[in-house]
């Protein structure tokens, strides 16, 4: 019997040690599991490309033929310099693609211009302690995708750039935004990971018809996504979680869904849609714990903006809710009439604090036990 409190009590003190903060420090890995570090070595070390015209792809010496199915190949190349550009290609026509490169330099790591539609991909490379990690500008139909962009200024920025596959990129602790898109019609952004950023996760300005979709946007300075002047956004399904402001904010941006989406823990609401913001849908999200010790979840400062499904008469679940209506802060006096009772997401309701209160009462409970029997002894 003896041994057996010893091992509970032991038990319980591993449990008490092997805690972890609620976000642990994410490290980046590049492909099978490669640190960074070791990732540098392994590749090529070169000086900043410049591709200016066609020509310059076989004058490097790159393999492949710039067509659709052999574009030409630039991978496997570390360029560490205090040039204003790593990789730096402008009006180009043949295809190509930039892969596996890690790139720490002055301004920008990745600099895509202009060139022809569907002609770039940038894959799995690794832009660090760049002003601009990867950069678009003008460029139709570009693949980005397993790409990690850490401590940079900015990380990931496209401008003018339509109809782009932003897919699985990992933008971590950089000094502005993690992904920025302006001026960008159509743009698909999937699985990304955009946390610890200085000012938003991800932000849209000006854009139309975005799909944001299973991307998770986590304790960044500002808002998990923001929406300005952006215009039929679909944003579903994604988490935004212990960002210090908003998990999703709307300024003059109309006509958006948001939908399916954890938003979790944001120290102010988990959805804020400022005057101008009008005509937006929100339903099935699950709003667990935002503004605590606020009268919401939620803000609305716009019109018509709609807070349940009317195909199903189904809103939102808020973990806040008792009874009846959930009303809306904000001038719009908005409300969910349909709550739902539980999430759709998982909830792990057990955080830290809670996790280590329930250890101590059951050491209270073993020593207690202990006490008893050797009292009996006696």
């Amino acid at each position: 019997m003896e041994r057996r409190i010893v091992a509970s009590i032991t038990i319980v003190g591993v449990i008490l040690l092997s805690l972890n903060f609620k976000h642990p420090t994410i490290k980046s890995f590049i492909g099978d599991n490669q640190p960074v570090g070791s990732l540098v070595l392994s590749l090529t070390p070169h000086l900043p490309f410049q591709i200016t015209h066609d020509d310059n792809f076989t004058h490097y010496g790159f393999s492949g033929y710039g067509n659709k199915s052999h574009p030409y190949i630039i991978e496997d190349y570390s360029i560490i310099s205090s040039d204003a550009y790593g990789i730096y290609i402008e009006r180009t026509t043949k295809f190509f693609v930039i892969r596996n490169c890690y790139i720490d330099v002055g301004e920008n790591g990745i600099y895509i211009l202009a060139v022809a539609d569907g002609t770039a991909s940038i894959i799995k490379n690794t832009c660090k302690n760049n002003d601009f990690g990867i950069k678009l500008i003008n460029t139709s139909q570009a693949v980005l995708a397993n790409n990690t962009c850490t401590n940079n200024e900015f990380s990931i920025q496209l401008y003018r750039s339509p109809d782009a596959n932003i897919t699985s990129n990992i933008c971590i602790n950089n000094g502005f935004h993690g992904i920025y898109l302006e001026n960008c019609l159509s743009p698909v952004l999937i699985n990304n990971t955009c946390n610890k950023n200085n000012i938003c996760g991800t932000l849209l300005y000006a854009s139309f018809g975005a799909y944001f979709i299973n991307n998770t946007c986590s304790d960044n300075s500002l808002n998990g996504i923001y929406l300005d002047a952006t215009m039929n956004a679909h944003i579903i399904n994604n988490t935004f979680e212990g960002n210090i402001r908003y998990g999703v904010e709307l300024s003059i941006s109309d006509l958006c869904f948001i939908t399916y989406n954890a938003l979790l823990d944001n120290n102010l609401y988990g959805v804020y849609l400022e005057a101008g913001s009008d005509n937006n849908v929100i339903h099935h999200n699950t709003f667990h714990n935002n503004n605590l010790g606020g009268t919401s979840q939620a803000y609305d400062d716009g019109n018509n903006n709609q807070f349940y499904e009317i195909a199903t008469n189904q809103g939102n679940y808020w973990s806040t809710w008792l009874s009846g209506s959930y009303s809306i802060d904000g001038s719009a006096n908005s409300e969910d009439p349909y709550p739902l009772g539980e999430p759709l997401v998982p909830v792990f309701e057990y955080t830290q604090k809670n996790i280590v209160l329930i250890c101590l009462v059951s050491l209270v409970a073993i020593f207690s036990s202990v006490f008893r029997k050797v009292r009996k002894k006696n």
